[in-house]
């Protein structure tokens, strides 16, 4: 049964730990980070020599996922790695005003949508909420992502993107019309004053292509014309 006593011990500076816990690391590059702390500090050292062996030993981790840890903090600038000429030394980045914060990358099953103007798309912001729009597990062109979160606002629906209906919008745009064409459409779409038109309100109602009718999306986009022209025509 382990039972340590302090009478060993790796001596670090209460500050040094104090930035530790304020800033969010993975469990491997935490283990890989505690390793060095005790090469070095451990043994009243700055700097030791370390194999990946070494660290494969004394963390239980594998090769790749100790590469891919070291690789993290250097990138977080939270250790020094230089090359002594037959392997690697590597010490504590003791100033933690250098760390870097690195971005993540967030996939969520939900998103809510911010739109700051109207004409002004941009992305979504990302956060926990129960309302259900774009699924992010599917990776997503901008303008393809920027036109349905453009539809759900003006529809007011929550529809989710899918592999359908991502497929509609990017054959639409493959037909040449522009972002700003299909936007135009949305507006038209919502506009209109059939009383079946809240049961209707799908995407391929106000861009898609049905078997045997008009073209929606040419339908919606040069509804407005239309109507001016009607306005003014004289018998």
């Amino acid at each position: 049964m382990a039972n340590p006593q302090p009478d060993k011990f790796t001596r670090v500076s209460t500050e040094l730990l104090e930035a530790k816990m304020k800033y969010r690391i993975s469990g491997e590059e935490n283990q890989i980070w505690e390793v060095i702390i005790r090469q070095t500090f451990g043994f009243h050292k700055s700097v030791d020599y370390i194999s990946l062996s070494q660290f494969c030993i004394k963390t239980n981790l594998k090769k790749p996922h100790v590469c891919r840890a070291i690789r993290n903090l250097l990138n977080k600038n939270m250790i020094i790695k230089k090359d002594n000429g037959r392997g690697h030394n590597y010490s504590i980045q003791k100033n933690f005003d250098k760390w870097k914060t690195l971005s993540k990358k967030v996939i969520l099953p939900k998103m809510v949508i911010s739109v700051a103007k109207k004409d002004n798309l941009g992305v979504p912001k990302m956060v926990h909420t129960i309302d259900t729009t774009i699924d992010t597990k599917q990776k997503i062109s901008k303008p393809v992502s920027s036109f349905f979160q453009y539809y759900l606002l003006k529809t007011k629906k929550q529809y989710k993107l899918t592999p359908d209906r991502e497929k509609l919008i990017k054959k639409r745009l493959a037909d040449g019309y522009t972002p700003e064409q299909l936007r135009l459409a949305v507006d038209n779409f919502v506009k209109d004053d059939w009383e079946g038109r809240a049961n209707h309100m799908d995407l391929i109602y106000c861009i898609g292509k049905q078997n045997g009718k008009a073209d929606n999306l040419e339908k919606w986009i040069n509804k407005n014309k239309a109507e001016k022209r009607s306005k003014y025509h004289v018998r």
